[in-house]
């Protein structure tokens, strides 16, 4: 008998992230995969993966191809967030038991979610629990904090390797920050777990994924041997995550949502974003990364 919940549908298999949960998945050999795009996707799978093209807009098939699904893992891309809220009632109908939902980043509980009450989008990660138990189903949260390798490769954190300019924020606490591989290792191995400890350890609550804990000066630091320069080759700015957090809350104010909520997030994670005695990291059995590796790995840096 499977003691593990077997049936996984994939919603954003083709994605950033969703790309390093399925190779995860499909390494790990413990699920039976099926993956759901957009119509108009010219994404591939291979042949192992059961591929189902819906027009998110049509709930008629959705439903149809969730039905027999024992949970499903939504990753969309931001601009396709606002699907979300139709495949969860898709899913409702079709009896999915379990919905990880599309938010992988700042945990929406806990002294960052306080710190980020503000922001609209937070309410909609409320309002979206609040569907998903409503339709019966039950949700887990990845709380993973910024994705490290990703942030590093897009300029993201106060970090510009290209063009060697960094804002640093010099105190900034030392931060749970991780990999997009790690993300999709942690999620395969917390669905080959038993139900019975999803049942009674993380329905309706939080899986945590952490790869390094570091401030945002010491990931500089990091960046600072991978490019072998030093501080005298950049142009440096030094200031505080308050800066960060009331320039962010300016641009909410001024109608630039998007930006002024990233600039708002990293400084509530520059700020209080510590969530390293919740960490499951250990639970599943994933291994320590080497920074430097990843560092390199991101800015396509040879060792």
């Amino acid at each position: 008998m499977t003691t593990h919940y077997k049936n996984i549908a994939l919603v954003g298999a083709s994605g950033s992230l969703g790309s390093k949960v399925l190779d995860s998945l499909l390494k790990q050999g413990k699920h039976n995969i099926t993956v759901i795009t957009r119509t108009a996707s010219t994404a591939t799978f291979p042949d192992t993966v059961n591929t189902v093209k819906v027009d998110y807009s049509d709930t008629t098939d959705l439903e149809a191809a969730l039905a027999g699904q024992d949970v499903m893992v939504i990753m969309l891309a931001f601009a396709g967030l606002h699907d979300e809220e139709g495949i969860i009632e898709a899913a409702g109908r079709a009896g999915v038991q379990y919905v990880i939902p599309s938010e992988y980043g700042l945990p929406s509980r806990g002294p960052m979610a306080e710190e980020a009450l503000s922001l609209s989008f937070m309410q909609g990660k409320y309002a979206l629990h609040e569907k998903i138990t409503s339709l019966g189903m039950k949700y887990v949260i990845v709380a993973t904090n910024s994705w490290l390798d990703w942030s590093l490769t897009y300029n993201a954190l106060g970090i510009d390797a290209t063009a060697r300019t960094a804002t640093l924020y010099t105190d900034s606490i030392a931060f749970n920050t991780t990999t997009l591989p790690q993300i999709g290792r942690g999620i395969a191995k917390f669905l080959a777990l038993p139900r019975e400890t999803i049942d009674k350890q993380f329905a309706n609550g939080f899986l945590y994924l952490s790869s390094f804990k570091l401030t945002q000066p010491e990931l500089f630091q990091a960046v600072l041997a991978a490019t072998r320069t030093k501080e005298s080759d950049w142009q440096i700015e030094r200031t505080s995550f308050e800066t960060l957090i009331e320039e962010g809350n300016k641009k909410v104010s001024e109608g630039d949502v998007i930006a002024g909520s990233i600039d708002v997030v990293h400084g509530i994670t520059f700020k209080a974003g510590d969530y390293s005695e919740e960490v499951h990291n250990d639970m599943l059995g994933l291994e320590q990364e080497d920074l430097g590796e990843i560092v390199r790995n991101a800015l396509s840096i040879s060792a």
